[in-house]
């Protein structure tokens, strides 16, 4: 019951992001527009520094930014749903407050796995390549339908317990380009100074994208996978706790 409720809420949240032609232009522009602008900018100097094709390192790094940038939808998402009256009609209904949030995970997740698909797509103009096999092209999307489910976890947290929408957005666009920037994935590891390599490494967009590079070029992907995982399962357990918490006081006459 709770899964078929939540993938209707899944297509109630897909519709409200299609019927909105400036957040679909937005979320499949933007990630096309990094990738090439990175690709102009560092694309010959990484290479030279790194020994492969840049296209190989920032495609899949783009991919999973459409991911992180994202949490700030889901957050803004999630605010409206809370405090826009649709709480008190879930609890009118008999509908699990499971689904609400469960819809909200796997909307956001097909709309991630789109916007993936098309950079991924596209990056193949600029010599990008599934290298490692059928297989491992499966695989790629998977690590980026887990990382998805990552940054759509940070949302509907940042989403449950934010004061305004407004606010919510701004609370993870800033960290989320932080991200982007100390991540191992825009430059090798090794260009970074050796105070902020550990920070770098830890990075979860930074194992992540090395899981990816792996996958689809050829290099290390047990252990990186494994930190993603990590990132992941805590995240994600950190924020039932809470957003369960949050729910139950939000709840209250």
């Amino acid at each position: 019951m709770v899964l078929v409720q939540s993938m209707l809420l899944a297509g109630r949240s897909l519709r409200f992001f299609t019927r909105n032609p400036q957040h679909v232009i937005a979320a499949f522009a933007f990630p096309l527009v990094l990738m090439f602008t990175q690709l102009a900018v560092l694309g010959e100097l990484v290479a030279e520094v790194s020994g492969q094709p840049y296209v190989a390192r920032i495609a899949p790094l783009v991919v999973l930014s459409t991911a992180a940038f994202g949490s700030a939808i889901t957050a803004a998402a999630v605010y409206r749903d809370l405090h826009s009256g649709l709480l008190t009609r879930v609890r009118a209904m008999p509908v699990s407050p499971a689904s609400l949030f469960g819809g909200r995970l796997f909307g956001d997740l097909l709309r991630i796995l789109a916007v993936a698909s098309l950079t991924t797509a596209v990056a193949f103009i600029p010599g990008f390549r599934f290298s490692a096999g059928l297989l491992a092209a499966v695989g790629f999307f998977g690590v980026v339908v887990l990382f998805g489910t990552l940054s759509t976890a940070v949302g509907i947290l940042v989403g449950t317990f934010g004061r305004s929408e407004e606010s919510v957005q701004a609370a993870l666009s800033a960290p989320a380009t932080l991200l982007f920037i100390l991540s191992s994935g825009f430059v090798p590891l090794e260009t970074f100074p050796g105070f902020l390599q550990p920070l770098v490494w830890a990075n979860p967009l930074s194992s992540a994208t090395q899981a990816l590079i792996g996958l689809s070029h050829g290099g290390p992907v047990a252990v990186p996978l494994l930190v993603t995982l990590a990132w992941t399962a805590g995240v994600g357990i950190l924020s039932v706790v809470l957003v369960a918490r949050r729910y139950r006081e939000l709840s209250r006459p």
